[in-house]
């Protein structure tokens, strides 16, 4: 876990971005908004608050505890292990990487997170947190 979160954070940029910058032509009506790793870990990190309440309630992980309930209880157990009080940023990313890796496969998780966000809708809009790029992009777009 420390090794991985040490090659994520010390990860290049993907050459994707400036590709894509320099497409744009200077025009100042398109902006890019890119995360800084893999959506789904964005997604993951967006969703890990300081205290292990603030996990437990949260509605991505309620989802993971619903489909995956012993990779669920194995964060649970990891962050019982760390935690002080709040958990640090380092922590938080080091728990989100555990709550990414318990996702299923790509497809398969877009899928049923989709279908579990429309059928809990009204939950969805209290408890999930959508990742800050997403939400730049989404207020960009809007103007």
């Amino acid at each position: 876990l420390n090794e991985l979160d040490a090659a994520i954070q010390a990860a290049d940029v993907s050459s994707r971005i400036p590709n894509i910058t320099s497409a744009k032509n200077g025009k100042d009506t398109i902006e890019i908004f890119p995360a800084e790793k893999t959506l789904e870990y964005e997604l993951a990190l967006a969703n890990i608050p300081k205290t292990k309440e603030g996990i437990e309630n949260n509605f991505l992980f309620k989802y993971i505890n619903k489909t995956r309930s012993d990779k669920a209880e194995a964060i649970l157990g990891y962050v019982d292990v760390i935690i002080d009080e709040e958990l640090t940023e380092e922590q938080q990313r080091k728990v989100a990487i555990l709550l990414w890796k318990s996702f299923s496969s790509k497809g398969t998780f877009s899928q049923n997170f989709s279908l579990y966000i429309l059928k809990n809708l009204k939950r969805a809009r209290k408890e999930f947190v959508i990742p800050e790029y997403i939400c730049n992009s989404l207020n960009h777009l809007k103007g």
